[in-house]
């Protein structure tokens, strides 16, 4: 099975994905990316995360 080393982060502030693809880059997988990613975005974008949001 080929192995892709491409690795790809997307989200709505720019520090925020950064933060997933260092996971990846320190041999983390998709999973730990995202889980980290999306425990990033409500600390950077407070008024449109969670279940209060105001978006």
């Amino acid at each position: 099975m080929p192995q892709n080393s491409a690795k790809l982060a997307a989200a709505s502030q720019l520090m925020v994905p950064q933060a997933g693809l260092t996971i990846m880059q320190q041999g983390g997988n998709a999973v730990d990316a995202a889980i980290y990613t999306a425990s990033t975005l409500p600390v950077l974008e407070t008024t449109s995360n969670g279940i209060n949001c105001n978006s």
